[in-house]
This record gives structure tokens, C-alpha cells and sequence, in this order.
């Protein structure tokens, strides 16, 4: 869930909603887990899977989906259905599995936890294969003697506290039943919000300052649209707008608790004021979406505010701002599409299905028709090479894992040089200094001191980086500004957590040309000398990255390398 908001302060009604069917825009990609094996549509679904609704339209008997398969639960390593899930920007799924020990990816993991799945390839679902980490251990914020279970979670994401590491972002919170937190209470049908304080040393939140965020036998002074008894599910869709299943109630609008989802608008906090409508019509009968005999038992949006500036996966391929996505010679559509060419015809197509029989539309990031492969990218000496083509002998892009098109960035390195000095015991180069510059796509800026900035080493075919350190938002301190700011980093024992080695940096923007010089030291990174030396450097600010690749020079009997962009 992307809100920009994180005040915990009432927020004003921007719009009363009305009860009517209506159309949906950008936000009508709803991902849902079921409580047993179900058939949607055409697509079969078993309860550790999630759903894709690309919804149509909306409303009493007027909502329909396009149903597809999202998340394939038994391929990633999921034992038990989905409890509670949320999507973060880049992709990743935060969600609660149902029962303990039923992802053997993370040791002991329990109901009450909350993981974390880093897909493999978040453009192109279904995501079948990735990385599972620990996201909040539940005993240590609630309590080992605790047993109750969250019904529901949304992640409050604001484009910058969910690429720290850890992940920053407040947390919001529905429990299974009434309860105190923090000298909290609360309700089972109330959301809480979870400030992280402390995290592990993997990461997951450990501790939480806990305030009501929203109280749902209080909206309207306890009128209508407000309820008691659990909040099954629950995403915030907007700063006023939220989805939500939960029992019947005289005081919300006729629906069926288990399928049907309803929409509030209006204020959040401890006095909520605002309106309910049902929004989800979930039955199988004329009108609905088809889950008669399912229960609905997590609910998430794919996040999507097109023309922000930030690339939202997988609902968005690209996206350079409002006023430049959709321009004359931009590679990124007005719906933030990448563009591409067809493979034959070089005519600009987003599908190849707009392309001449047989042809791809190279670029657009699937690899269709003719095509060997598609990166979405323009950079050169990597695995595919422009035309759409499998290069054997180009170097992987580490570091702009989520990122395609426009924001993969061509780099140019004016000089490079790589050390082996005696600080450090045994092979590898622990002394390195780089420069260079990269020129960033019209309407596109970066902002370090608010952003993680990475820098990454690769070399030869391999997927793993030689070498990879990151900073956190903060890290980089801003020293001059617009209209050519300058951001500086330094560390002087090289020790930062996730960064060992990184010793300085400095980054200058004028325009849209940004310079760096970039140096690193006590950690050995062990280059292949053999052959032909060449090296892939890329460094990512925020959803920006420049990559290049080095060709080195051997020095002074082996103890030096000197390269420069090929």
C-alpha cells in the first residue's frame, strides 16, 4: 500500500463516494487470497496461491474481474494459505501465513509473524520463485505468551522508509481479538499502527510504538458505517479511501461478509468521520465476481500512482513523471508502459501483437515473437543485446533488480583503478577509485540524502555481485543546491552496516548530467585477472541506476588494475 501520508492525524474528506457502480482506473489490479481451493474464471487457485482481479468495473452486482494467477504459493515455498498480505512498491509481498512452520525458507517462522517474499521477477507474474524474509517477529512485538494472530496488515510506504534497510515504514494492524499493546487498547475490529523502534539484526521489526489509527465503532460518533467484531482484511487504497471485509452490521450496507468487499471514505484516527458503499461484489450470481462458497482472506492493491515519478512493479514498467511520460521520443507510455520497436519493422509497439506476425516488440521487457530475449533496457555489453538478442559475452546487470527501461541508465566511467595493497591479508583489490558520469532521462532527478544509494562490482556471466554495499536514506548529506546540488558520503573506518568498504563518495547534478567519484578500501574484491579484464560497475540512487562496463590494464606486476568504460 503507497500512501503518502504519515501523519496519524485526521485526514479531510476529499470526496464522498456514491453508492453507484462505477469504472475503475489505476487502481483496479486487486490481488486476494482464498480460504480453500477455488476456480475463478478459468483459473484455478489452491488457498497458499494469490489471485489477480484486473477489475472491469465495480459495484452491486456490476463488479467483474479478469481473472489471472499471481503468486503460485506451493512453487515459492509456501505450506498454508494467506492470512494477511500487502504489496510494496518494488513488488515484494508482506503476508501472514496461516499457520506456524509453513515456510521452510525462514526457521521457525510462526502465524503471527509476518514474512516477507522478494520475487525473483516482479515485472511478470506469477511470482513462483524469490527470496523469503523474516518482516516482524511476532513474539517480540506483542509477546511470546501472545498467541492472538493479525487479520490483516498495510504497509505504510511513502517512497522513501520502504528502500532503507531495514524497511522504515510504519505498519498498520488489525489483531483477532480485543486486546492492550503498548498501553494501548483496543479493539478487534480497530486498525493500530506500529512505528517500528527496534528491528534484528536480519531486519524484522522487533518493536513497535503502537497508536490507533483507526476506530471503527467510532466513525460517525458510533452512526452509520461503523461496526464492531473483526476486520478480516482491509487496504488503503488512498489517505481517505480504504477497502475492507468485516461481519454484518446494522450500521454498514447490505452485503455478504465472506466475498463482498466495502469501501469507507473519509477520516481515519480515534473520531473517524466519512461514508460506506459496497464496493466488491464478490457472488457468482449476474453481476458478480464470481467467489459464491469462498472467503475472502487477505486483500491487496498493486500499487500504481502513474506519472509520480517512482516505478511501482508490476503494475507499472516505467514512469518519468506527469508531463513527460507519453511525449514525443519518451520511452515510457502515458499508462507507464515502456515502448519498444518491433524486431523487424522498427515500428514503436508496447506488445507484439502490435508488431508484424512473428516479430517481438523489442524492449518492452517480455520476450515475445522472434525475439531471444527482452531486458527492457538500451544498455549495451549486457546478456541481451539491443536487437533483442542472447550476447554470451556481456556482463549481467547487478543492483537494478525492479528497475527497466528509462530508468537503467548508460554510464560513462572516465577512469578507474583497482588496488591490492598490503592493509589487506591474502588475494583481491582493497583499494578503489572510480569516476564518471550518467546522464539522467528528461524529467528524472535523484535525491541521495533520501534515497539508498547502492554500488555494485560484477564480473564475467556470474549473478552474484563480486562486491555490493549500500547506505541508507541519511547516509548522503546534501551540500549545495538545486539548481546544481551536491550530495557527499563519507565513512571513515569504511565500517558502515551493509556497506563495509565503502569508504566515500560525492555526487554533483547539473541538469540532468550527474558526476561521481566514488572510492572504497579494507575490503578485498577478488577481480578475475585472466584474459580479457572487464568489469561491470553500476550504481543505483533511489529507482535510477547507471551501469557501465570496464575494460582494466594490469599494472605494476599484477597489484594494479586501471580501466575506463569500454
Amino acid at each position: 500500500m503507497r500512501c503518502t501520508s504519515r501523519s496519524a492525524a485526521p485526514l479531510v474528506v476529499a470526496a464522498v463516494l456514491a453508492c453507484s457502480a462505477g469504472s475503475v482506473s489505476a487502481q483496479g489490479k486487486l490481488v486476494l487470497s482464498t480460504a480453500s481451493h477455488a476456480v475463478l474464471g478459468s483459473v484455478t487457485i489452491e488457498n497458499e496461491d494469490l489471485a489477480l482481479c484486473d477489475l472491469t468495473s465495480t459495484g452491486f452486482e456490476n463488479t467483474h474481474c479478469d481473472w489471472s494467477l499471481f503468486f503460485d504459493g506451493s512453487a515459492a515455498g509456501l505450506n498454508s494459505s494467506v492470512r494477511a498480505l500487502d504489496i510494496l512498491p518494488d513488488g515484494s509481498l508482506v503476508l501472514e501465513a496461516s499457520l506456524d512452520n509453513s515456510i521452510p525458507d525462514i526457521s521457525a517462522v510462526k502465524a503471527k509473524d509476518l514474512a516477507r517474499f522478494i520475487p525473483l521477477d516482479p515485472l511478470n507474474p506469477p511470482y513462483t520463485s524469490g527470496e523469503w524474509r523474516l518482516y516482524l517477529d511476532g513474539d517480540a512485538v506483542k509477546g511470546a505468551s501472545d498467541a492472538r494472530v493479525w487479520d490483516a496488515v498495510a504497509v505504510l510506504t511513502d517512497g522513501t522508509c520502504e528502500k532503507s534497510e531495514p524497511p522504515s515504514c510504519d505498519v498498520l494492524l488489525s489483531l483477532s481479538a480485543a486486546g492492550t499493546l503498548g498501553g494501548m487498547p483496543f479493539a478487534n475490529e480497530d486498525i493500530i499502527r506500529c512505528h517500528p523502534t527496534a528491528h534484528s539484526v536480519g531486519g524484522s521489526i522487533t518493536a513497535c510504538q503502537y497508536s490507533m489509527f483507526f476506530d471503527s465503532s467510532n466513525v460517525n460518533g458510533g452512526g452509520a458505517g461503523s461496526f464492531t467484531g473483526n476486520l478480516f482484511a482491509f487496504e488503503l487504497l488512498n489517505p481517505t479511501t480504504m477497502l475492507f471485509r468485516a461481519s454484518t452490521s446494522a450500521n454498514l450496507p447490505a452485503h455478504d461478509p465472506p466475498r463482498d468487499l466495502l469501501r469507507y471514505v473519509g477520516t481515519f484516527g480515534a473520531a473517524p468521520v466519512g461514508t460506506v458503499d459496497l464496493y466488491f461484489d464478490g457472488a457468482a450470481a449476474t453481476g458478480g465476481a464470481g467467489l459464491d462458497g469462498e472467503t475472502i482472506q487477505a486483500v491487496a492493491i498493486i500499487p500504481g500512482r502513474c506519472g509520480d515519478g517512482a516505478v511501482n512493479v508490476p503494475g507499472e514498467k516505467c514512469d518519468l513523471g506527469d508531463g513527460v511520460n507519453g511525449m514525443p521520443g519518451v520511452p515510457c507510455t502515458a499508462d507507464c508502459k515502456i515502448i519498444g520497436k518491433c524486431t523487424g519493422s522498427g515500428d514503436p509497439c508496447q506488445t507484439a501483437a502490435q508488431c508484424p506476425a512473428g516479430q517481438g516488440c523489442c524492449g518492452n521487457a517480455v520476450p515475445e515473437g522472434d525475439e531471444q530475449c527482452d531486458d527492457g533496457n538500451a544498455i549495451p555489453d549486457d546478456l541481451c543485446n539491443n536487437s533483442c538478442v542472447n550476447n554470451p559475452g556481456g556482463i549481467p546487470i547487478l543492483g537494478c533488480e525492479g528497475l527497466f527501461g528509462p530508468n537503467v541508465i548508460p554510464a560513462f566511467v572516465k577512469s578507474a583503478s583497482f588496488t591490492d595493497t598490503p592493509a589487506v591479508v591474502g588475494p583481491g583489490f582493497d583499494r578503489w577509485k572510480t569516476n564518471g558520469d550518467f546522464n539522467l532521462p528528461n524529467g528524472a532527478s535523484i535525491d541521495p540524502d533520501s534515497e539508498q544509494v547502492k554500488i555494485v562490482f560484477g564480473q564475467g556471466s556470474s549473478p552474484t555481485p563480486l562486491y555490493s554495499a549500500r547506505v541508507t536514506p541519511g547516509a548522503f548529506v546534501q551540500k549545495a543546491l538545486p539548481p546544481r546540488p551536491r550530495w557527499l558520503f563519507l565513512s571513515k573506518l569504511a565500517n558502515v552496516p551493509n556497506a563495509l568498504g565503502w569508504h566515500k563518495a560525492s555526487l554533483n547534478q547539473n541538469l540532468n548530467k550527474v558526476r561521481d567519484n566514488l572510492d572504497g578500501r579494507n575490503v578485498a574484491i577478488p577481480l578475475d585477472t585472466s584474459g580479457t579484464i572487464r568489469v561491470r560497475q553500476t550504481l543505483r540512487s533511489g529507482d535510477d541506476c547507471a551501469t557501465a562496463v570496464l575494460t582494466c590494464t594490469m599494472k605494476n606486476a599484477g597489484k594494479v588494475l586501471k580501466c575506463k568504460s569500454s
